[in-house]
């Protein structure tokens, strides 16, 4: 504030100082010296303010010093509510004219009358609230990556994903970002298609806590009500994206893999492709037992109604794409994968399975699983195509 005052005082000297000029130059010689000095002065005090308003910009080596060592421990991202409105709709084009933010993303808060030409090179990674107005649950900010086709003044509408973290302590949305490199992901499919890619959606399907709902309704919070509810919602109404199933992929690793198996499977015209990266064979927390009295109020039949293989046994599926994969080294899941792509190619999906030789159950999995997915599915969302329809 204090650097903004100054420099509006050096601009209200230099404008004084003009009349003074022209009196110095014109005026007998008496007052031509005294006008003269008054110009001097005022001049003086003009650049004055404005060289500490210029010394107050430039931080010392020690205020940046720290900035750089807390920089390496944590890169925040902004928080924010981004609600663009849609005022026209057309064939496959949704025009975003206003929109109520704060700091998401930063790459909307340029010019808006910029041509598409201007299209930026990277997509943009940041954190929303999204509103749990039906489900009630209580979830920590989502993770949003909108492609570079998507922060022009009026994009074309995109395929959406809708991708979720595993669990263990401490884990939530931001694992996409920081342990899957998610908007490395997704630039590198944008840039081989004009800068057009899927854009991406990571809500958090685990809690504060970094819990285990296991995607479904119970005493541990309505995580599918949110999911499947608040989430689509929210997505449909403030993003451009395409509505219908052929371009929605829904995602995760681990605990996020069973989730997408559990979403993708029991609302089977919500999702046109899912990729599962080391999912469980069921919902589970801690045991059976725990399993069945936190999150099916103690009937074992609605726990195992609730699992993938029994909604796929139970569901037909007419053009969806199974893309499923895990660690060579993972002995726990690991198994489970090539079981459950058998089961989803048996109720109709077209599948895929893949097993990541060196592997484990870590990151570097989720990262390669997710990758390979999201790679083989740019022609099934139609990428060029939409490309070829924004140039």
């Amino acid at each position: 504030m204090l650097d903004v005052l100054l420099l509006l005082a050096a601009g209200a000297a230099v404008l004084a100082a003009v009349p003074l000029a022209i009196r110095a130059t014109r005026g007998p010689g008496r007052h031509r010296t005294a006008a003269t000095i008054g110009t001097a002065v005022v001049l003086g005090l003009a650049l004055g303010g404005a060289g500490l308003a210029a010394l107050r910009s430039v931080p010392s080596a020690s205020a940046t010093e720290p900035a750089a060592r807390s920089s390496l421990v944590a890169d925040p991202m902004p928080v924010a509510t981004w609600s663009p409105v849609v005022v026209r709709t057309g064939p496959g084009y949704a025009r975003i004219a206003r929109w109520r933010l704060a700091d998401f993303p930063a790459a909307l808060r340029t010019d808006p009358r910029r041509p598409v030409e201007a299209m930026p090179q990277h997509g943009e990674v940041a954190s929303v609230v999204i509103p749990a107005v039906r489900s009630h649950f209580t979830a920590r900010p989502a993770i949003v990556y909108l492609p570079p086709a998507a922060l022009v003044p009026q994009p074309r509408l995109l395929p959406v994903i809708v991708a979720f973290s595993g669990q263990s302590r401490g884990a939530g949305p931001r694992d996409l970002v920081w342990s899957a490199d998610l908007r490395g992901m997704l630039d590198r499919i944008a840039a081989q298609h004009h800068g057009v890619a899927p854009i991406v959606v990571v809500p958090d399907q685990l809690g504060p806590a970094s819990g285990n709902p296991m995607c479904v309704d119970s005493r541990l919070g309505n995580s599918a009500t949110y999911v499947m509810g608040d989430v689509r919602s929210w997505i449909r109404t403030h993003l451009p994206v395409l509505t219908a199933q052929r371009e929605w992929t829904v995602a995760g690793f681990s605990q996020g893999g069973t989730c997408s198996i559990q979403f993708a499977a029991g609302f089977p015209t919500a999702f046109g492709a899912v990729v599962d990266v080391s999912g469980e064979q069921a919902p589970f927390v801690r045991s059976e037992a725990a399993t069945i009295a936190l999150g099916f109020h103690g009937s074992r039949t609605a726990w195992v109604h609730a699992s993938p293989a029994w909604l796929l046994a139970h569901h037909r599926y007419h053009d969806v794409q199974g893309w499923f994969s895990a660690g060579a080294l993972d002995r726990v899941y690991g198994p489970v994968t090539p079981r459950m792509a058998a089961r989803a190619r048996a109720a109709g999906m077209t599948t895929h399975v893949t097993s990541w030789a060196g592997l484990g159950h870590n990151w570097r999995t989720g990262a390669a699983g997710l990758a390979w997915g999201f790679d083989h599915l740019a022609g099934w969302w139609g990428l060029d195509r939409i490309a070829a329809a924004t140039t």
